[in-house]
């Protein structure tokens, strides 16, 4: 019987929950366990979830029934408002697209958005609360504050949600705070000044 080798660690120093290594790795065994999973369990797991499918497709379908909720929590007035505005054009531009083109997985993208101001932070923190407990959205977006994003990461962390961040540039965002579920599309401070000092 032909086995897949792997080591799986728990907790590792990348802050990634679970982190899957070769068996070539040059890691502490500490927080690490092997595990030898055969071919013919993963071939077993896989016809499950097919057969699961087929089974059930009612299921399938409901999920195209509700709509993929995303929770733009920018700041629409104050010193920041021109980028959370703008921001917030181009979020609607890609959901009109998406769902011109069927939507994602056959299921509209409905955008929610609220006005975190620029400068509360506790605001910020109080809007993204409401997206994610009242609202229900799948995932979060915003915003151009990084001690804004900081406190909304941590909202979206909790509910564990994905929080894409368009424009905070604090290195601390996906550096030592960084979670698992945050993913920025803009450039961190260090970037920026190592572009400007070459």
């Amino acid at each position: 019987m032909r086995t897949i080798s792997f080591k799986v660690v728990i907790g590792s120093a990348s802050n990634n929950p679970l982190t899957i290594l070769d068996e070539e790795s040059n890691m502490s065994d500490d927080n690490v366990y092997n595990t030898r999973i055969s071919r013919r369990s993963v071939v077993k797991a896989a016809a499950t979830v097919g057969v699961a499918q087929m089974a059930f497709p009612g299921i399938v379908l409901a999920q195209g029934e509700k709509p993929v909720k995303i929770g733009v929590d920018n700041s629409l007035t104050g010193i920041y408002a021109a980028f959370g505005k703008n921001e917030l054009i181009g979020i609607q531009l890609a959901a009109d697209e998406i769902n011109s083109s069927g939507g994602i997985l056959g299921r509209k993208v409905e955008l929610i958005a609220e006005d975190a101001s620029s400068t509360n932070t506790g605001l910020a923190i109080q809007k993204a609360n409401k997206l994610v407990n009242s609202d229900n959205v799948d995932f979060l977006i915003g915003n151009e504050n990084s001690a804004m994003v900081l406190g909304m990461a941590q909202v979206a962390k909790k509910k564990g949600i994905l929080h894409i961040v368009p424009g905070a540039h604090s290195d601390e965002i996906t550096g030592t705070a960084c979670n698992w579920n945050v993913f920025r599309i803009c450039s961190t401070t260090t970037m920026l000044i190592n572009a400007i000092a070459k």
